[in-house]
């Protein structure tokens, strides 16, 4: 649980209260990514700004705010300040409206593959001339339905870290994460400080598991000449997904 997050100074305190929990987070880390590349959001950049969300929870959070009146007093107790909200791509909408990008704008509900599935969507805009700035947000929030509901299906870590074919599934968390996806060109023209350079990205249109597989093995072989020393796996145990990954290995 993030207990020490204060979004003051950043978002304005009309609109901070008619954020959820995770779409302050969001709003807070963009900031401050813009802040560190360099870039202006006022400076008009935003007509050629798209935004790719990635979350598992977007949404829950309010919509567990919403109902949970409307169970116990009726219609009346439906908040319409909080039901807005109740989508996963709110965040994205929020964002969009704060910071002025009008470029295209995508939510992927892809568990831990969410922020891989944003990243690849926004090198496809970039790749495609639909924008020049692409801005890259994970974000989730934790509330108290999340644990009822992973808890009953069996899914939480309750110690130590995720191990496959353990049972003890994943460890649910919070917060927010930005980045700014541009053209190596238009990054240098600019001189921006550059944190990282994409190297490849698995992409096939077949669904076949060896496809995959493929895809997967020819992107590694892309970006890494060298054999990596770490290898981060999202699979938790997935029979599908361990099978992936024990070809890469």
């Amino acid at each position: 649980i993030c207990s020490a997050f204060n979004p003051a100074g950043i978002i304005p305190p009309m609109q901070a209260r008619r954020l959820d929990r995770c779409s302050r987070f969001a709003w807070v880390a963009l900031a401050q990514t813009f802040n560190d590349a360099g870039l202006d959001p006022k400076s008009g950049i935003g007509d050629r700004a798209a935004i790719a969300a990635a979350t598992m929870t977007g949404g829950s959070e309010a919509t567990e705010t919403f109902l949970r009146p409307y169970y116990e007093r009726g219609p009346a107790g439906a908040s319409p300040l909080v039901f807005p909200n109740c989508v996963a791509n709110a965040a994205a909408g929020h964002l969009a409206l704060a910071f002025g990008l009008k470029g295209p704008s995508t939510t992927q509900l892809d568990r831990e593959g969410g922020g891989f599935a944003a990243l690849d969507q926004a090198s496809r805009w970039l790749r495609g001339g639909f924008c020049d700035v692409a801005l890259v947000v994970g974000l989730d929030g934790l509330f108290p339905m999340l644990g009822t509901v992973c808890g009953a299906a069996g899914l939480l870590a309750r110690h130590g870290d995720p191990v496959a074919h353990s049972g003890r599934g994943f460890l649910p968390g919070e917060g927010a994460v930005a980045l700014v996806l541009e053209r190596s060109a238009d990054a240098a023209a600019r001189g921006a400080r550059i944190r990282a350079r994409l190297g490849a990205l698995a992409q096939r249109s077949a669904l076949g598991p060896g496809d995959r597989a493929t895809a997967l093995a020819d992107a590694v072989a892309e970006a890494c000449p060298d054999r990596p020393t770490r290898w981060i796996g999202g699979a938790n145990g997935h029979p599908q997904l361990d099978r992936l990954e024990a070809a890469l290995r």
